[in-house]
C-alpha cells in the first residue's frame, strides 16, 4: 500500500519505535537541510547549498526550428 503502511505494520513489531524514531530524526533533518538551502538562496540570490532545482536560463522563441513557422506572425 506504501510507506505509511509499512511504517505502521513495523510499528507494531518489537522494533518499531527505535525504527519510527530513526525515521523522524532522518525526516527532520532532511527537512531542516531543504529548509535552510531555500532560504539561504533566497538572502544571497544563488544557490548555497544543492537542493535539486535547476536555475538554467532557456532561450526559448516559439516556433524556433518549426518548418513553415515564419517569426514575428
Amino acid at each position: 500500500m506504501g510507506l505509511p503502511f509499512d511504517v505502521q505494520a513495523a510499528a507494531a513489531s518489537a522494533g518499531g519505535e527505535v525504527f519510527a524514531g530513526y525515521l523522524f530524526i532522518i525526516s527532520a533533518i532532511l527537512a531542516g537541510y531543504a529548509a535552510s538551502a531555500m532560504m539561504l538562496e533566497g538572502a544571497y540570490h544563488h544557490q548555497v547549498l544543492a537542493h535539486g532545482k535547476h536555475n538554467h536560463a532557456v532561450n526559448f522563441v516559439p516556433g524556433a526550428g518549426e518548418p513553415g513557422v515564419i517569426r514575428g506572425q
